[in-house]
């Protein structure tokens, strides 16, 4: 590690006590935290807010988070900012992500954007390792450049992996490559000059009624809004798509769709963490 790079790591494991779920062990090394845990909800879900470095992430910078959520533990994990990728014209950053979930555990994975800055060079890897009976709700969220202060991504590069993998069976399994100023970015047929990317994830039994609910939540979407939005759903898996201009469009969308979601798989109401709204 020079002077100049970070090299960091956290590691957090959560389980279940007889009252609710506490994060058990901490490890870290670097510039990653974690705030002390909130009770917000009248049930025993842990909230978590995950503090990345302040200065944003450059070229060099490798950062590991590994969660693990033990046997009947409930965890949302969040974080308080965007995560900023800065200019950087040679060398790569890595953030990594290893989130795995033991059976009737549910983990919650709701980081704020991430902003690729105009000439940043980064890749990102997210895996999740769910069991039989695993229930996990997550997004994703990237901004390709600062358009509120126009300056498009017109270079750089940033890579993305994400796998979901239940027991041996793989879910879904996305690799992303954007390159700053690339067709990609401006045709119809890749991203059509919209900078916003967001994907919003859940991992939990649908019966038809439950997909009937969870589609009727997109129609206002369709109906009033500018971006494009759309739901998939596959057996256990959803997957809901936004492609816009504002993170905070993506969030707002996401947000309403955890709304309708959460109750009907785990069994609770929703309950935003109170820095979303600051």
């Amino acid at each position: 590690m020079t002077q100049d790079t970070w090299q960091a790591r956290l590691q957090l494991y959560f389980t279940r006590t007889p009252t609710r779920t506490v994060l058990s062990q901490r490890h870290h090394q670097g510039p990653l935290q974690v705030q002390r845990p909130f009770y917000p909800e009248s049930n025993d879900t842990c909230h978590v807010y995950l503090l990345h470095p302040p200065a944003g992430i450059v070229g060099g910078d490798q950062l590991q988070i590994q969660v693990h959520v033990a046997t009947a533990a409930n965890v949302l994990l969040t974080t308080p900012a965007a995560t900023k990728l800065y200019t950087h014209p040679d060398v790569f950053s890595q953030q990594t992500i290893q989130l795995s979930v033991a059976d009737n555990a549910v983990l919650e994975w709701f980081p704020q954007e991430t902003i690729a800055f105009e000439n940043s060079r980064s890749r990102s890897e997210i895996e999740v390792m769910l069991h039989t009976d695993s229930i996990f709700m997550g997004w994703d969220i990237v901004c390709l450049g600062r358009s509120a202060s126009h300056a498009p991504f017109t270079q750089g590069e940033f890579q993305q992996r994400l796998k979901i993998q239940r027991v041996k069976q793989r879910l879904w399994i996305e690799r992303a490559h954007y390159q700053g100023g690339s067709p990609l970015l401006h045709q119809m047929w890749g991203l059509a000059n919209q900078p916003v990317i967001g994907s919003f994830f859940t991992v939990a039994p649908f019966n038809s009624e439950m997909q009937d609910t969870v589609r009727q939540a997109l129609i206002p979407w369709l109906q009033q809004s500018r971006c494009l939005c759309a739901i998939t759903i596959m057996e256990d898996l959803l997957v809901a798509r936004y492609l816009g201009q504002h993170a905070e469009e993506a969030k707002a969308f996401f947000i309403d769709l955890w709304r309708v979601i959460r109750p009907m798989v785990a069994n609770r109401v929703a309950c935003p963490p109170r820095i979303w709204a600051t």
